[in-house]
């Protein structure tokens, strides 16, 4: 609920905190379509994320400040940035509920081209 919108908008905007994300209406626009789109998809898989969670977990992030997820710091130490793990393993798993998630893929196929590495650019 967490780590998909705001590991993955941290990259995909260019290496910025959670601070950031949540002062940009459309980047918390973003946030808060991609957590409908995990809730989305865990129900296909039969879990029932409930609208108030998501909603904590909005309201919560301000408060962490200028917080560096994971996958930025990473993506910024040009180390391996775990995609597959948490970005297209629950992909794969919402597409073979039959979930449909737009958002989702995007973000997943955006973080795959900008965390290539230079031997697989080739």
């Amino acid at each position: 609920m967490w780590n998909i919108p705001f590991n993955g908008l941290s990259i995909a905007a260019g290496g910025v905190a959670t601070n950031v994300i949540c002062s940009e209406p459309h980047l918390v626009a973003e946030v808060r379509a991609l957590m409908t789109e995990v809730r989305t998809a865990a129900a296909a898989l039969g879990h029932v994320i409930p609208e108030a969670f998501a909603q904590k977990q909005l309201e919560v992030t301000p408060s962490m400040g200028a917080y560096q997820p994971s996958s930025m710091v990473d993506f910024l130490a040009r180390r391996p940035v775990e995609v597959e793990p948490i970005f297209g393993e629950p992909l794969r798993r919402a597409r073979a509920a039959g979930a449909v998630v737009p958002k989702m893929e995007l973000l997943y196929a955006l973080l795959r081209q900008l965390t290539r590495t230079e031997k697989e650019k080739t």
